[in-house]
């Protein structure tokens, strides 16, 4: 992942997203990682509660049908939430990176750093 690779991937994220729909984020997102170098992306968002946060998928009524679920206590992605932070997996292949609006914390980017061989769990 070199610097310009990464620029040129946000800036392309950042001119998509002004218009496309919100079911399309996750698409956009992950497309940008991997332009990057990255191995992929999926964004979480915490419900009301901060309970759980759920994966935005884009699909069904919530945008997050067939998605992952996980705990925001006892788990990285809930660390990274948590204390607003980057947290690495133990075995270095993710990223989960804090996604907030101003102070408020919405939920975590998880950044894969290299691309999941097949078969591999996400």
């Amino acid at each position: 992942m070199t610097a310009l690779g990464l620029t040129r991937a946000l800036a392309g994220l950042l001119e998509a997203s002004h218009t496309a729909p919100f079911e399309q984020l996750p698409c956009l997102l992950d497309t940008a990682a991997k332009e990057a170098g990255a191995g992929g992306a999926r964004l979480f968002v915490a419900d009301l509660q901060e309970g759980v946060l759920r994966e935005v998928t884009g699909m069904g009524l919530s945008a997050g049908e067939g998605g992952e679920e996980c705990r925001i206590e006892g788990t990285l992605p809930g660390r990274a939430y948590q204390l607003t932070e980057i947290v690495v997996s133990p075995r270095g292949g993710a990223y989960w990176v804090p996604v907030r609006d101003g102070t408020q914390r919405l939920g975590v980017l998880q950044v894969e750093v290299r691309s999941r061989q097949r078969g591999q769990a996400r």
